[in-house]
């Protein structure tokens, strides 16, 4: 068996291509934009003209075209566009093993659930890794969407016994529907039931949700899931790169143990990476560096956390880490050290409060009155980037 795609099926709000079939789409498709505008009467209609259709057309590629165009069909009496996709189906069985099969079953589920599951039904115990990451993606999507017995059943026995190319489908299911408040804490159980005893592949599709939330508000779920994936038995070798650092920064000052813990797992994870520019992960490094800055100003028990994190950049020779280690300490040799460019952070709205004015600056240094004055002239106060160059305390 092949290994698990870690991208998921549905298209989750991003789009996608598909290539169109010759032959007669163009007029079906032209009929369909019509008669599907005209309430259930035209939806009748139309379904009519594809069941005259029906036994003349032979190739499958025109009704798998077809789908999308059905798949807000279900009116408020589905069961006639029900009827004629279980006869769809039936003839054309491939069709229904295809992505476009899959995301008509995601739109169907709003309006005839029933036919949805049965469709799927028996691909949980299907040999290919296709159909069960579309398994457990749908039950996913339905079970948190509507929270309906034979899901929710379904859901759980995923968390139980499921594979784990079926356990990576629910994965990408929860991880998309964390964004919505409403469906939230739903997610938030998923995820955390699918981490206990979870493999390197399925926690990193489970930290995909850094990737598509946008703003983790520093709440109790949050602190949750951060606290599930600090633990020494999550895997987080796999970890992916985009926005996971960036999000993490951007949590703080709020649960800064938790996040110092998940940076510390993430250099580890990445430390072959986080030096070579060949790899994506390398773009991280300075994320990473800055992130160790903000810890260290923060204070308490995260300045040490810093300080164990920035070494460990230094050990393995991080992408700028070096860099950044010079400038720090430039202001002891002969030359002046050229001062790094700093990520840029988002802006904040007029009138909201910068993160910089959550945190005291600490008074704790071992420089002179004087040294300290040149290097704040160096560098200077940017309201827009709330980790301050600091001073190693050795």
């Amino acid at each position: 068996m092949r290994k698990s795609s870690l991208t998921p099926i549905f298209h989750w709000g991003y789009g996608g291509i598909s290539v169109l079939p010759s032959g007669n789409l163009t007029i079906l498709s032209a009929l369909a934009s019509i008669l599907l505008n005209r309430g259930d009467a035209g939806r009748d209609r139309y379904i009519a003209i594809l069941e005259d259709h029906f036994s003349r057309e032979r190739n499958p590629n025109i009704w798998k075209a077809l789908l999308l165009r059905l798949s807000n069909a279900g009116g408020s009496t589905p069961q006639v566009v029900s009827n004629f996709i279980r006869k769809l189906f039936d003839r054309f069985p491939e069709i229904l093993a295809t992505g476009e099969g899959v995301i008509f079953l995601a739109y169907a589920q709003r309006w005839d659930e029933q036919l949805v599951f049965e469709l799927i039904s028996d691909w949980r115990k299907s040999d290919r890794t296709f159909l069960q990451q579309a398994y457990g993606e749908l039950v996913g999507l339905v079970a948190t969407v509507k929270a309906n017995d034979n899901w929710v059943w379904a859901r759980d026995e995923i968390i139980a016994s499921g594979t784990d190319e079926i356990k990576i489908g629910l994965a990408h299911a929860a991880v998309n529907l964390w964004s919505d408040e409403k469906l939230r804490p739903i997610a938030f159980e998923t995820l955390l039931a699918l981490l206990q005893g979870a493999n390197k592949d399925l926690v990193a599709v489970v930290m995909d949700v850094f990737r598509v939330t946008d703003e983790f508000a520093p709440d109790a779920l949050t602190a949750e899931l951060l606290r599930a994936l600090a633990d020494p038995s999550t895997d987080t070798s796999a970890a992916p790169s985009d926005f996971v650092v960036e999000r993490l920064q951007a949590l703080l000052p709020h649960e800064k143990e938790l996040v110092a813990t998940i940076a510390e797992k993430l250099v580890a994870a990445w430390r072959r990476e986080l030096g070579d520019m060949r790899t994506g992960i390398a773009t991280a490094a300075p994320q990473l560096t800055d992130l160790a800055l903000t810890l260290h100003r923060l204070g308490g028990t995260s300045r040490q956390s810093g300080v164990a994190l920035f070494e460990a950049m230094i050990e393995i020779d991080a992408y700028g880490a070096r860099e950044t280690l010079a400038e720090i300490d430039g202001r002891f040799g002969p030359h002046q050290a050229t001062a790094r460019q700093r990520l840029a952070r988002r802006r904040r709205l007029r009138g909201s409060k910068s993160r910089s004015s959550l945190v005291p600056l600490s008074g704790h240094t071992r420089l002179l009155a004087s040294e300290f004055a040149n290097w704040s002239q160096r560098f200077p106060f940017d309201e827009s980037f709330h980790a301050l160059p600091f001073v190693w305390i050795l």
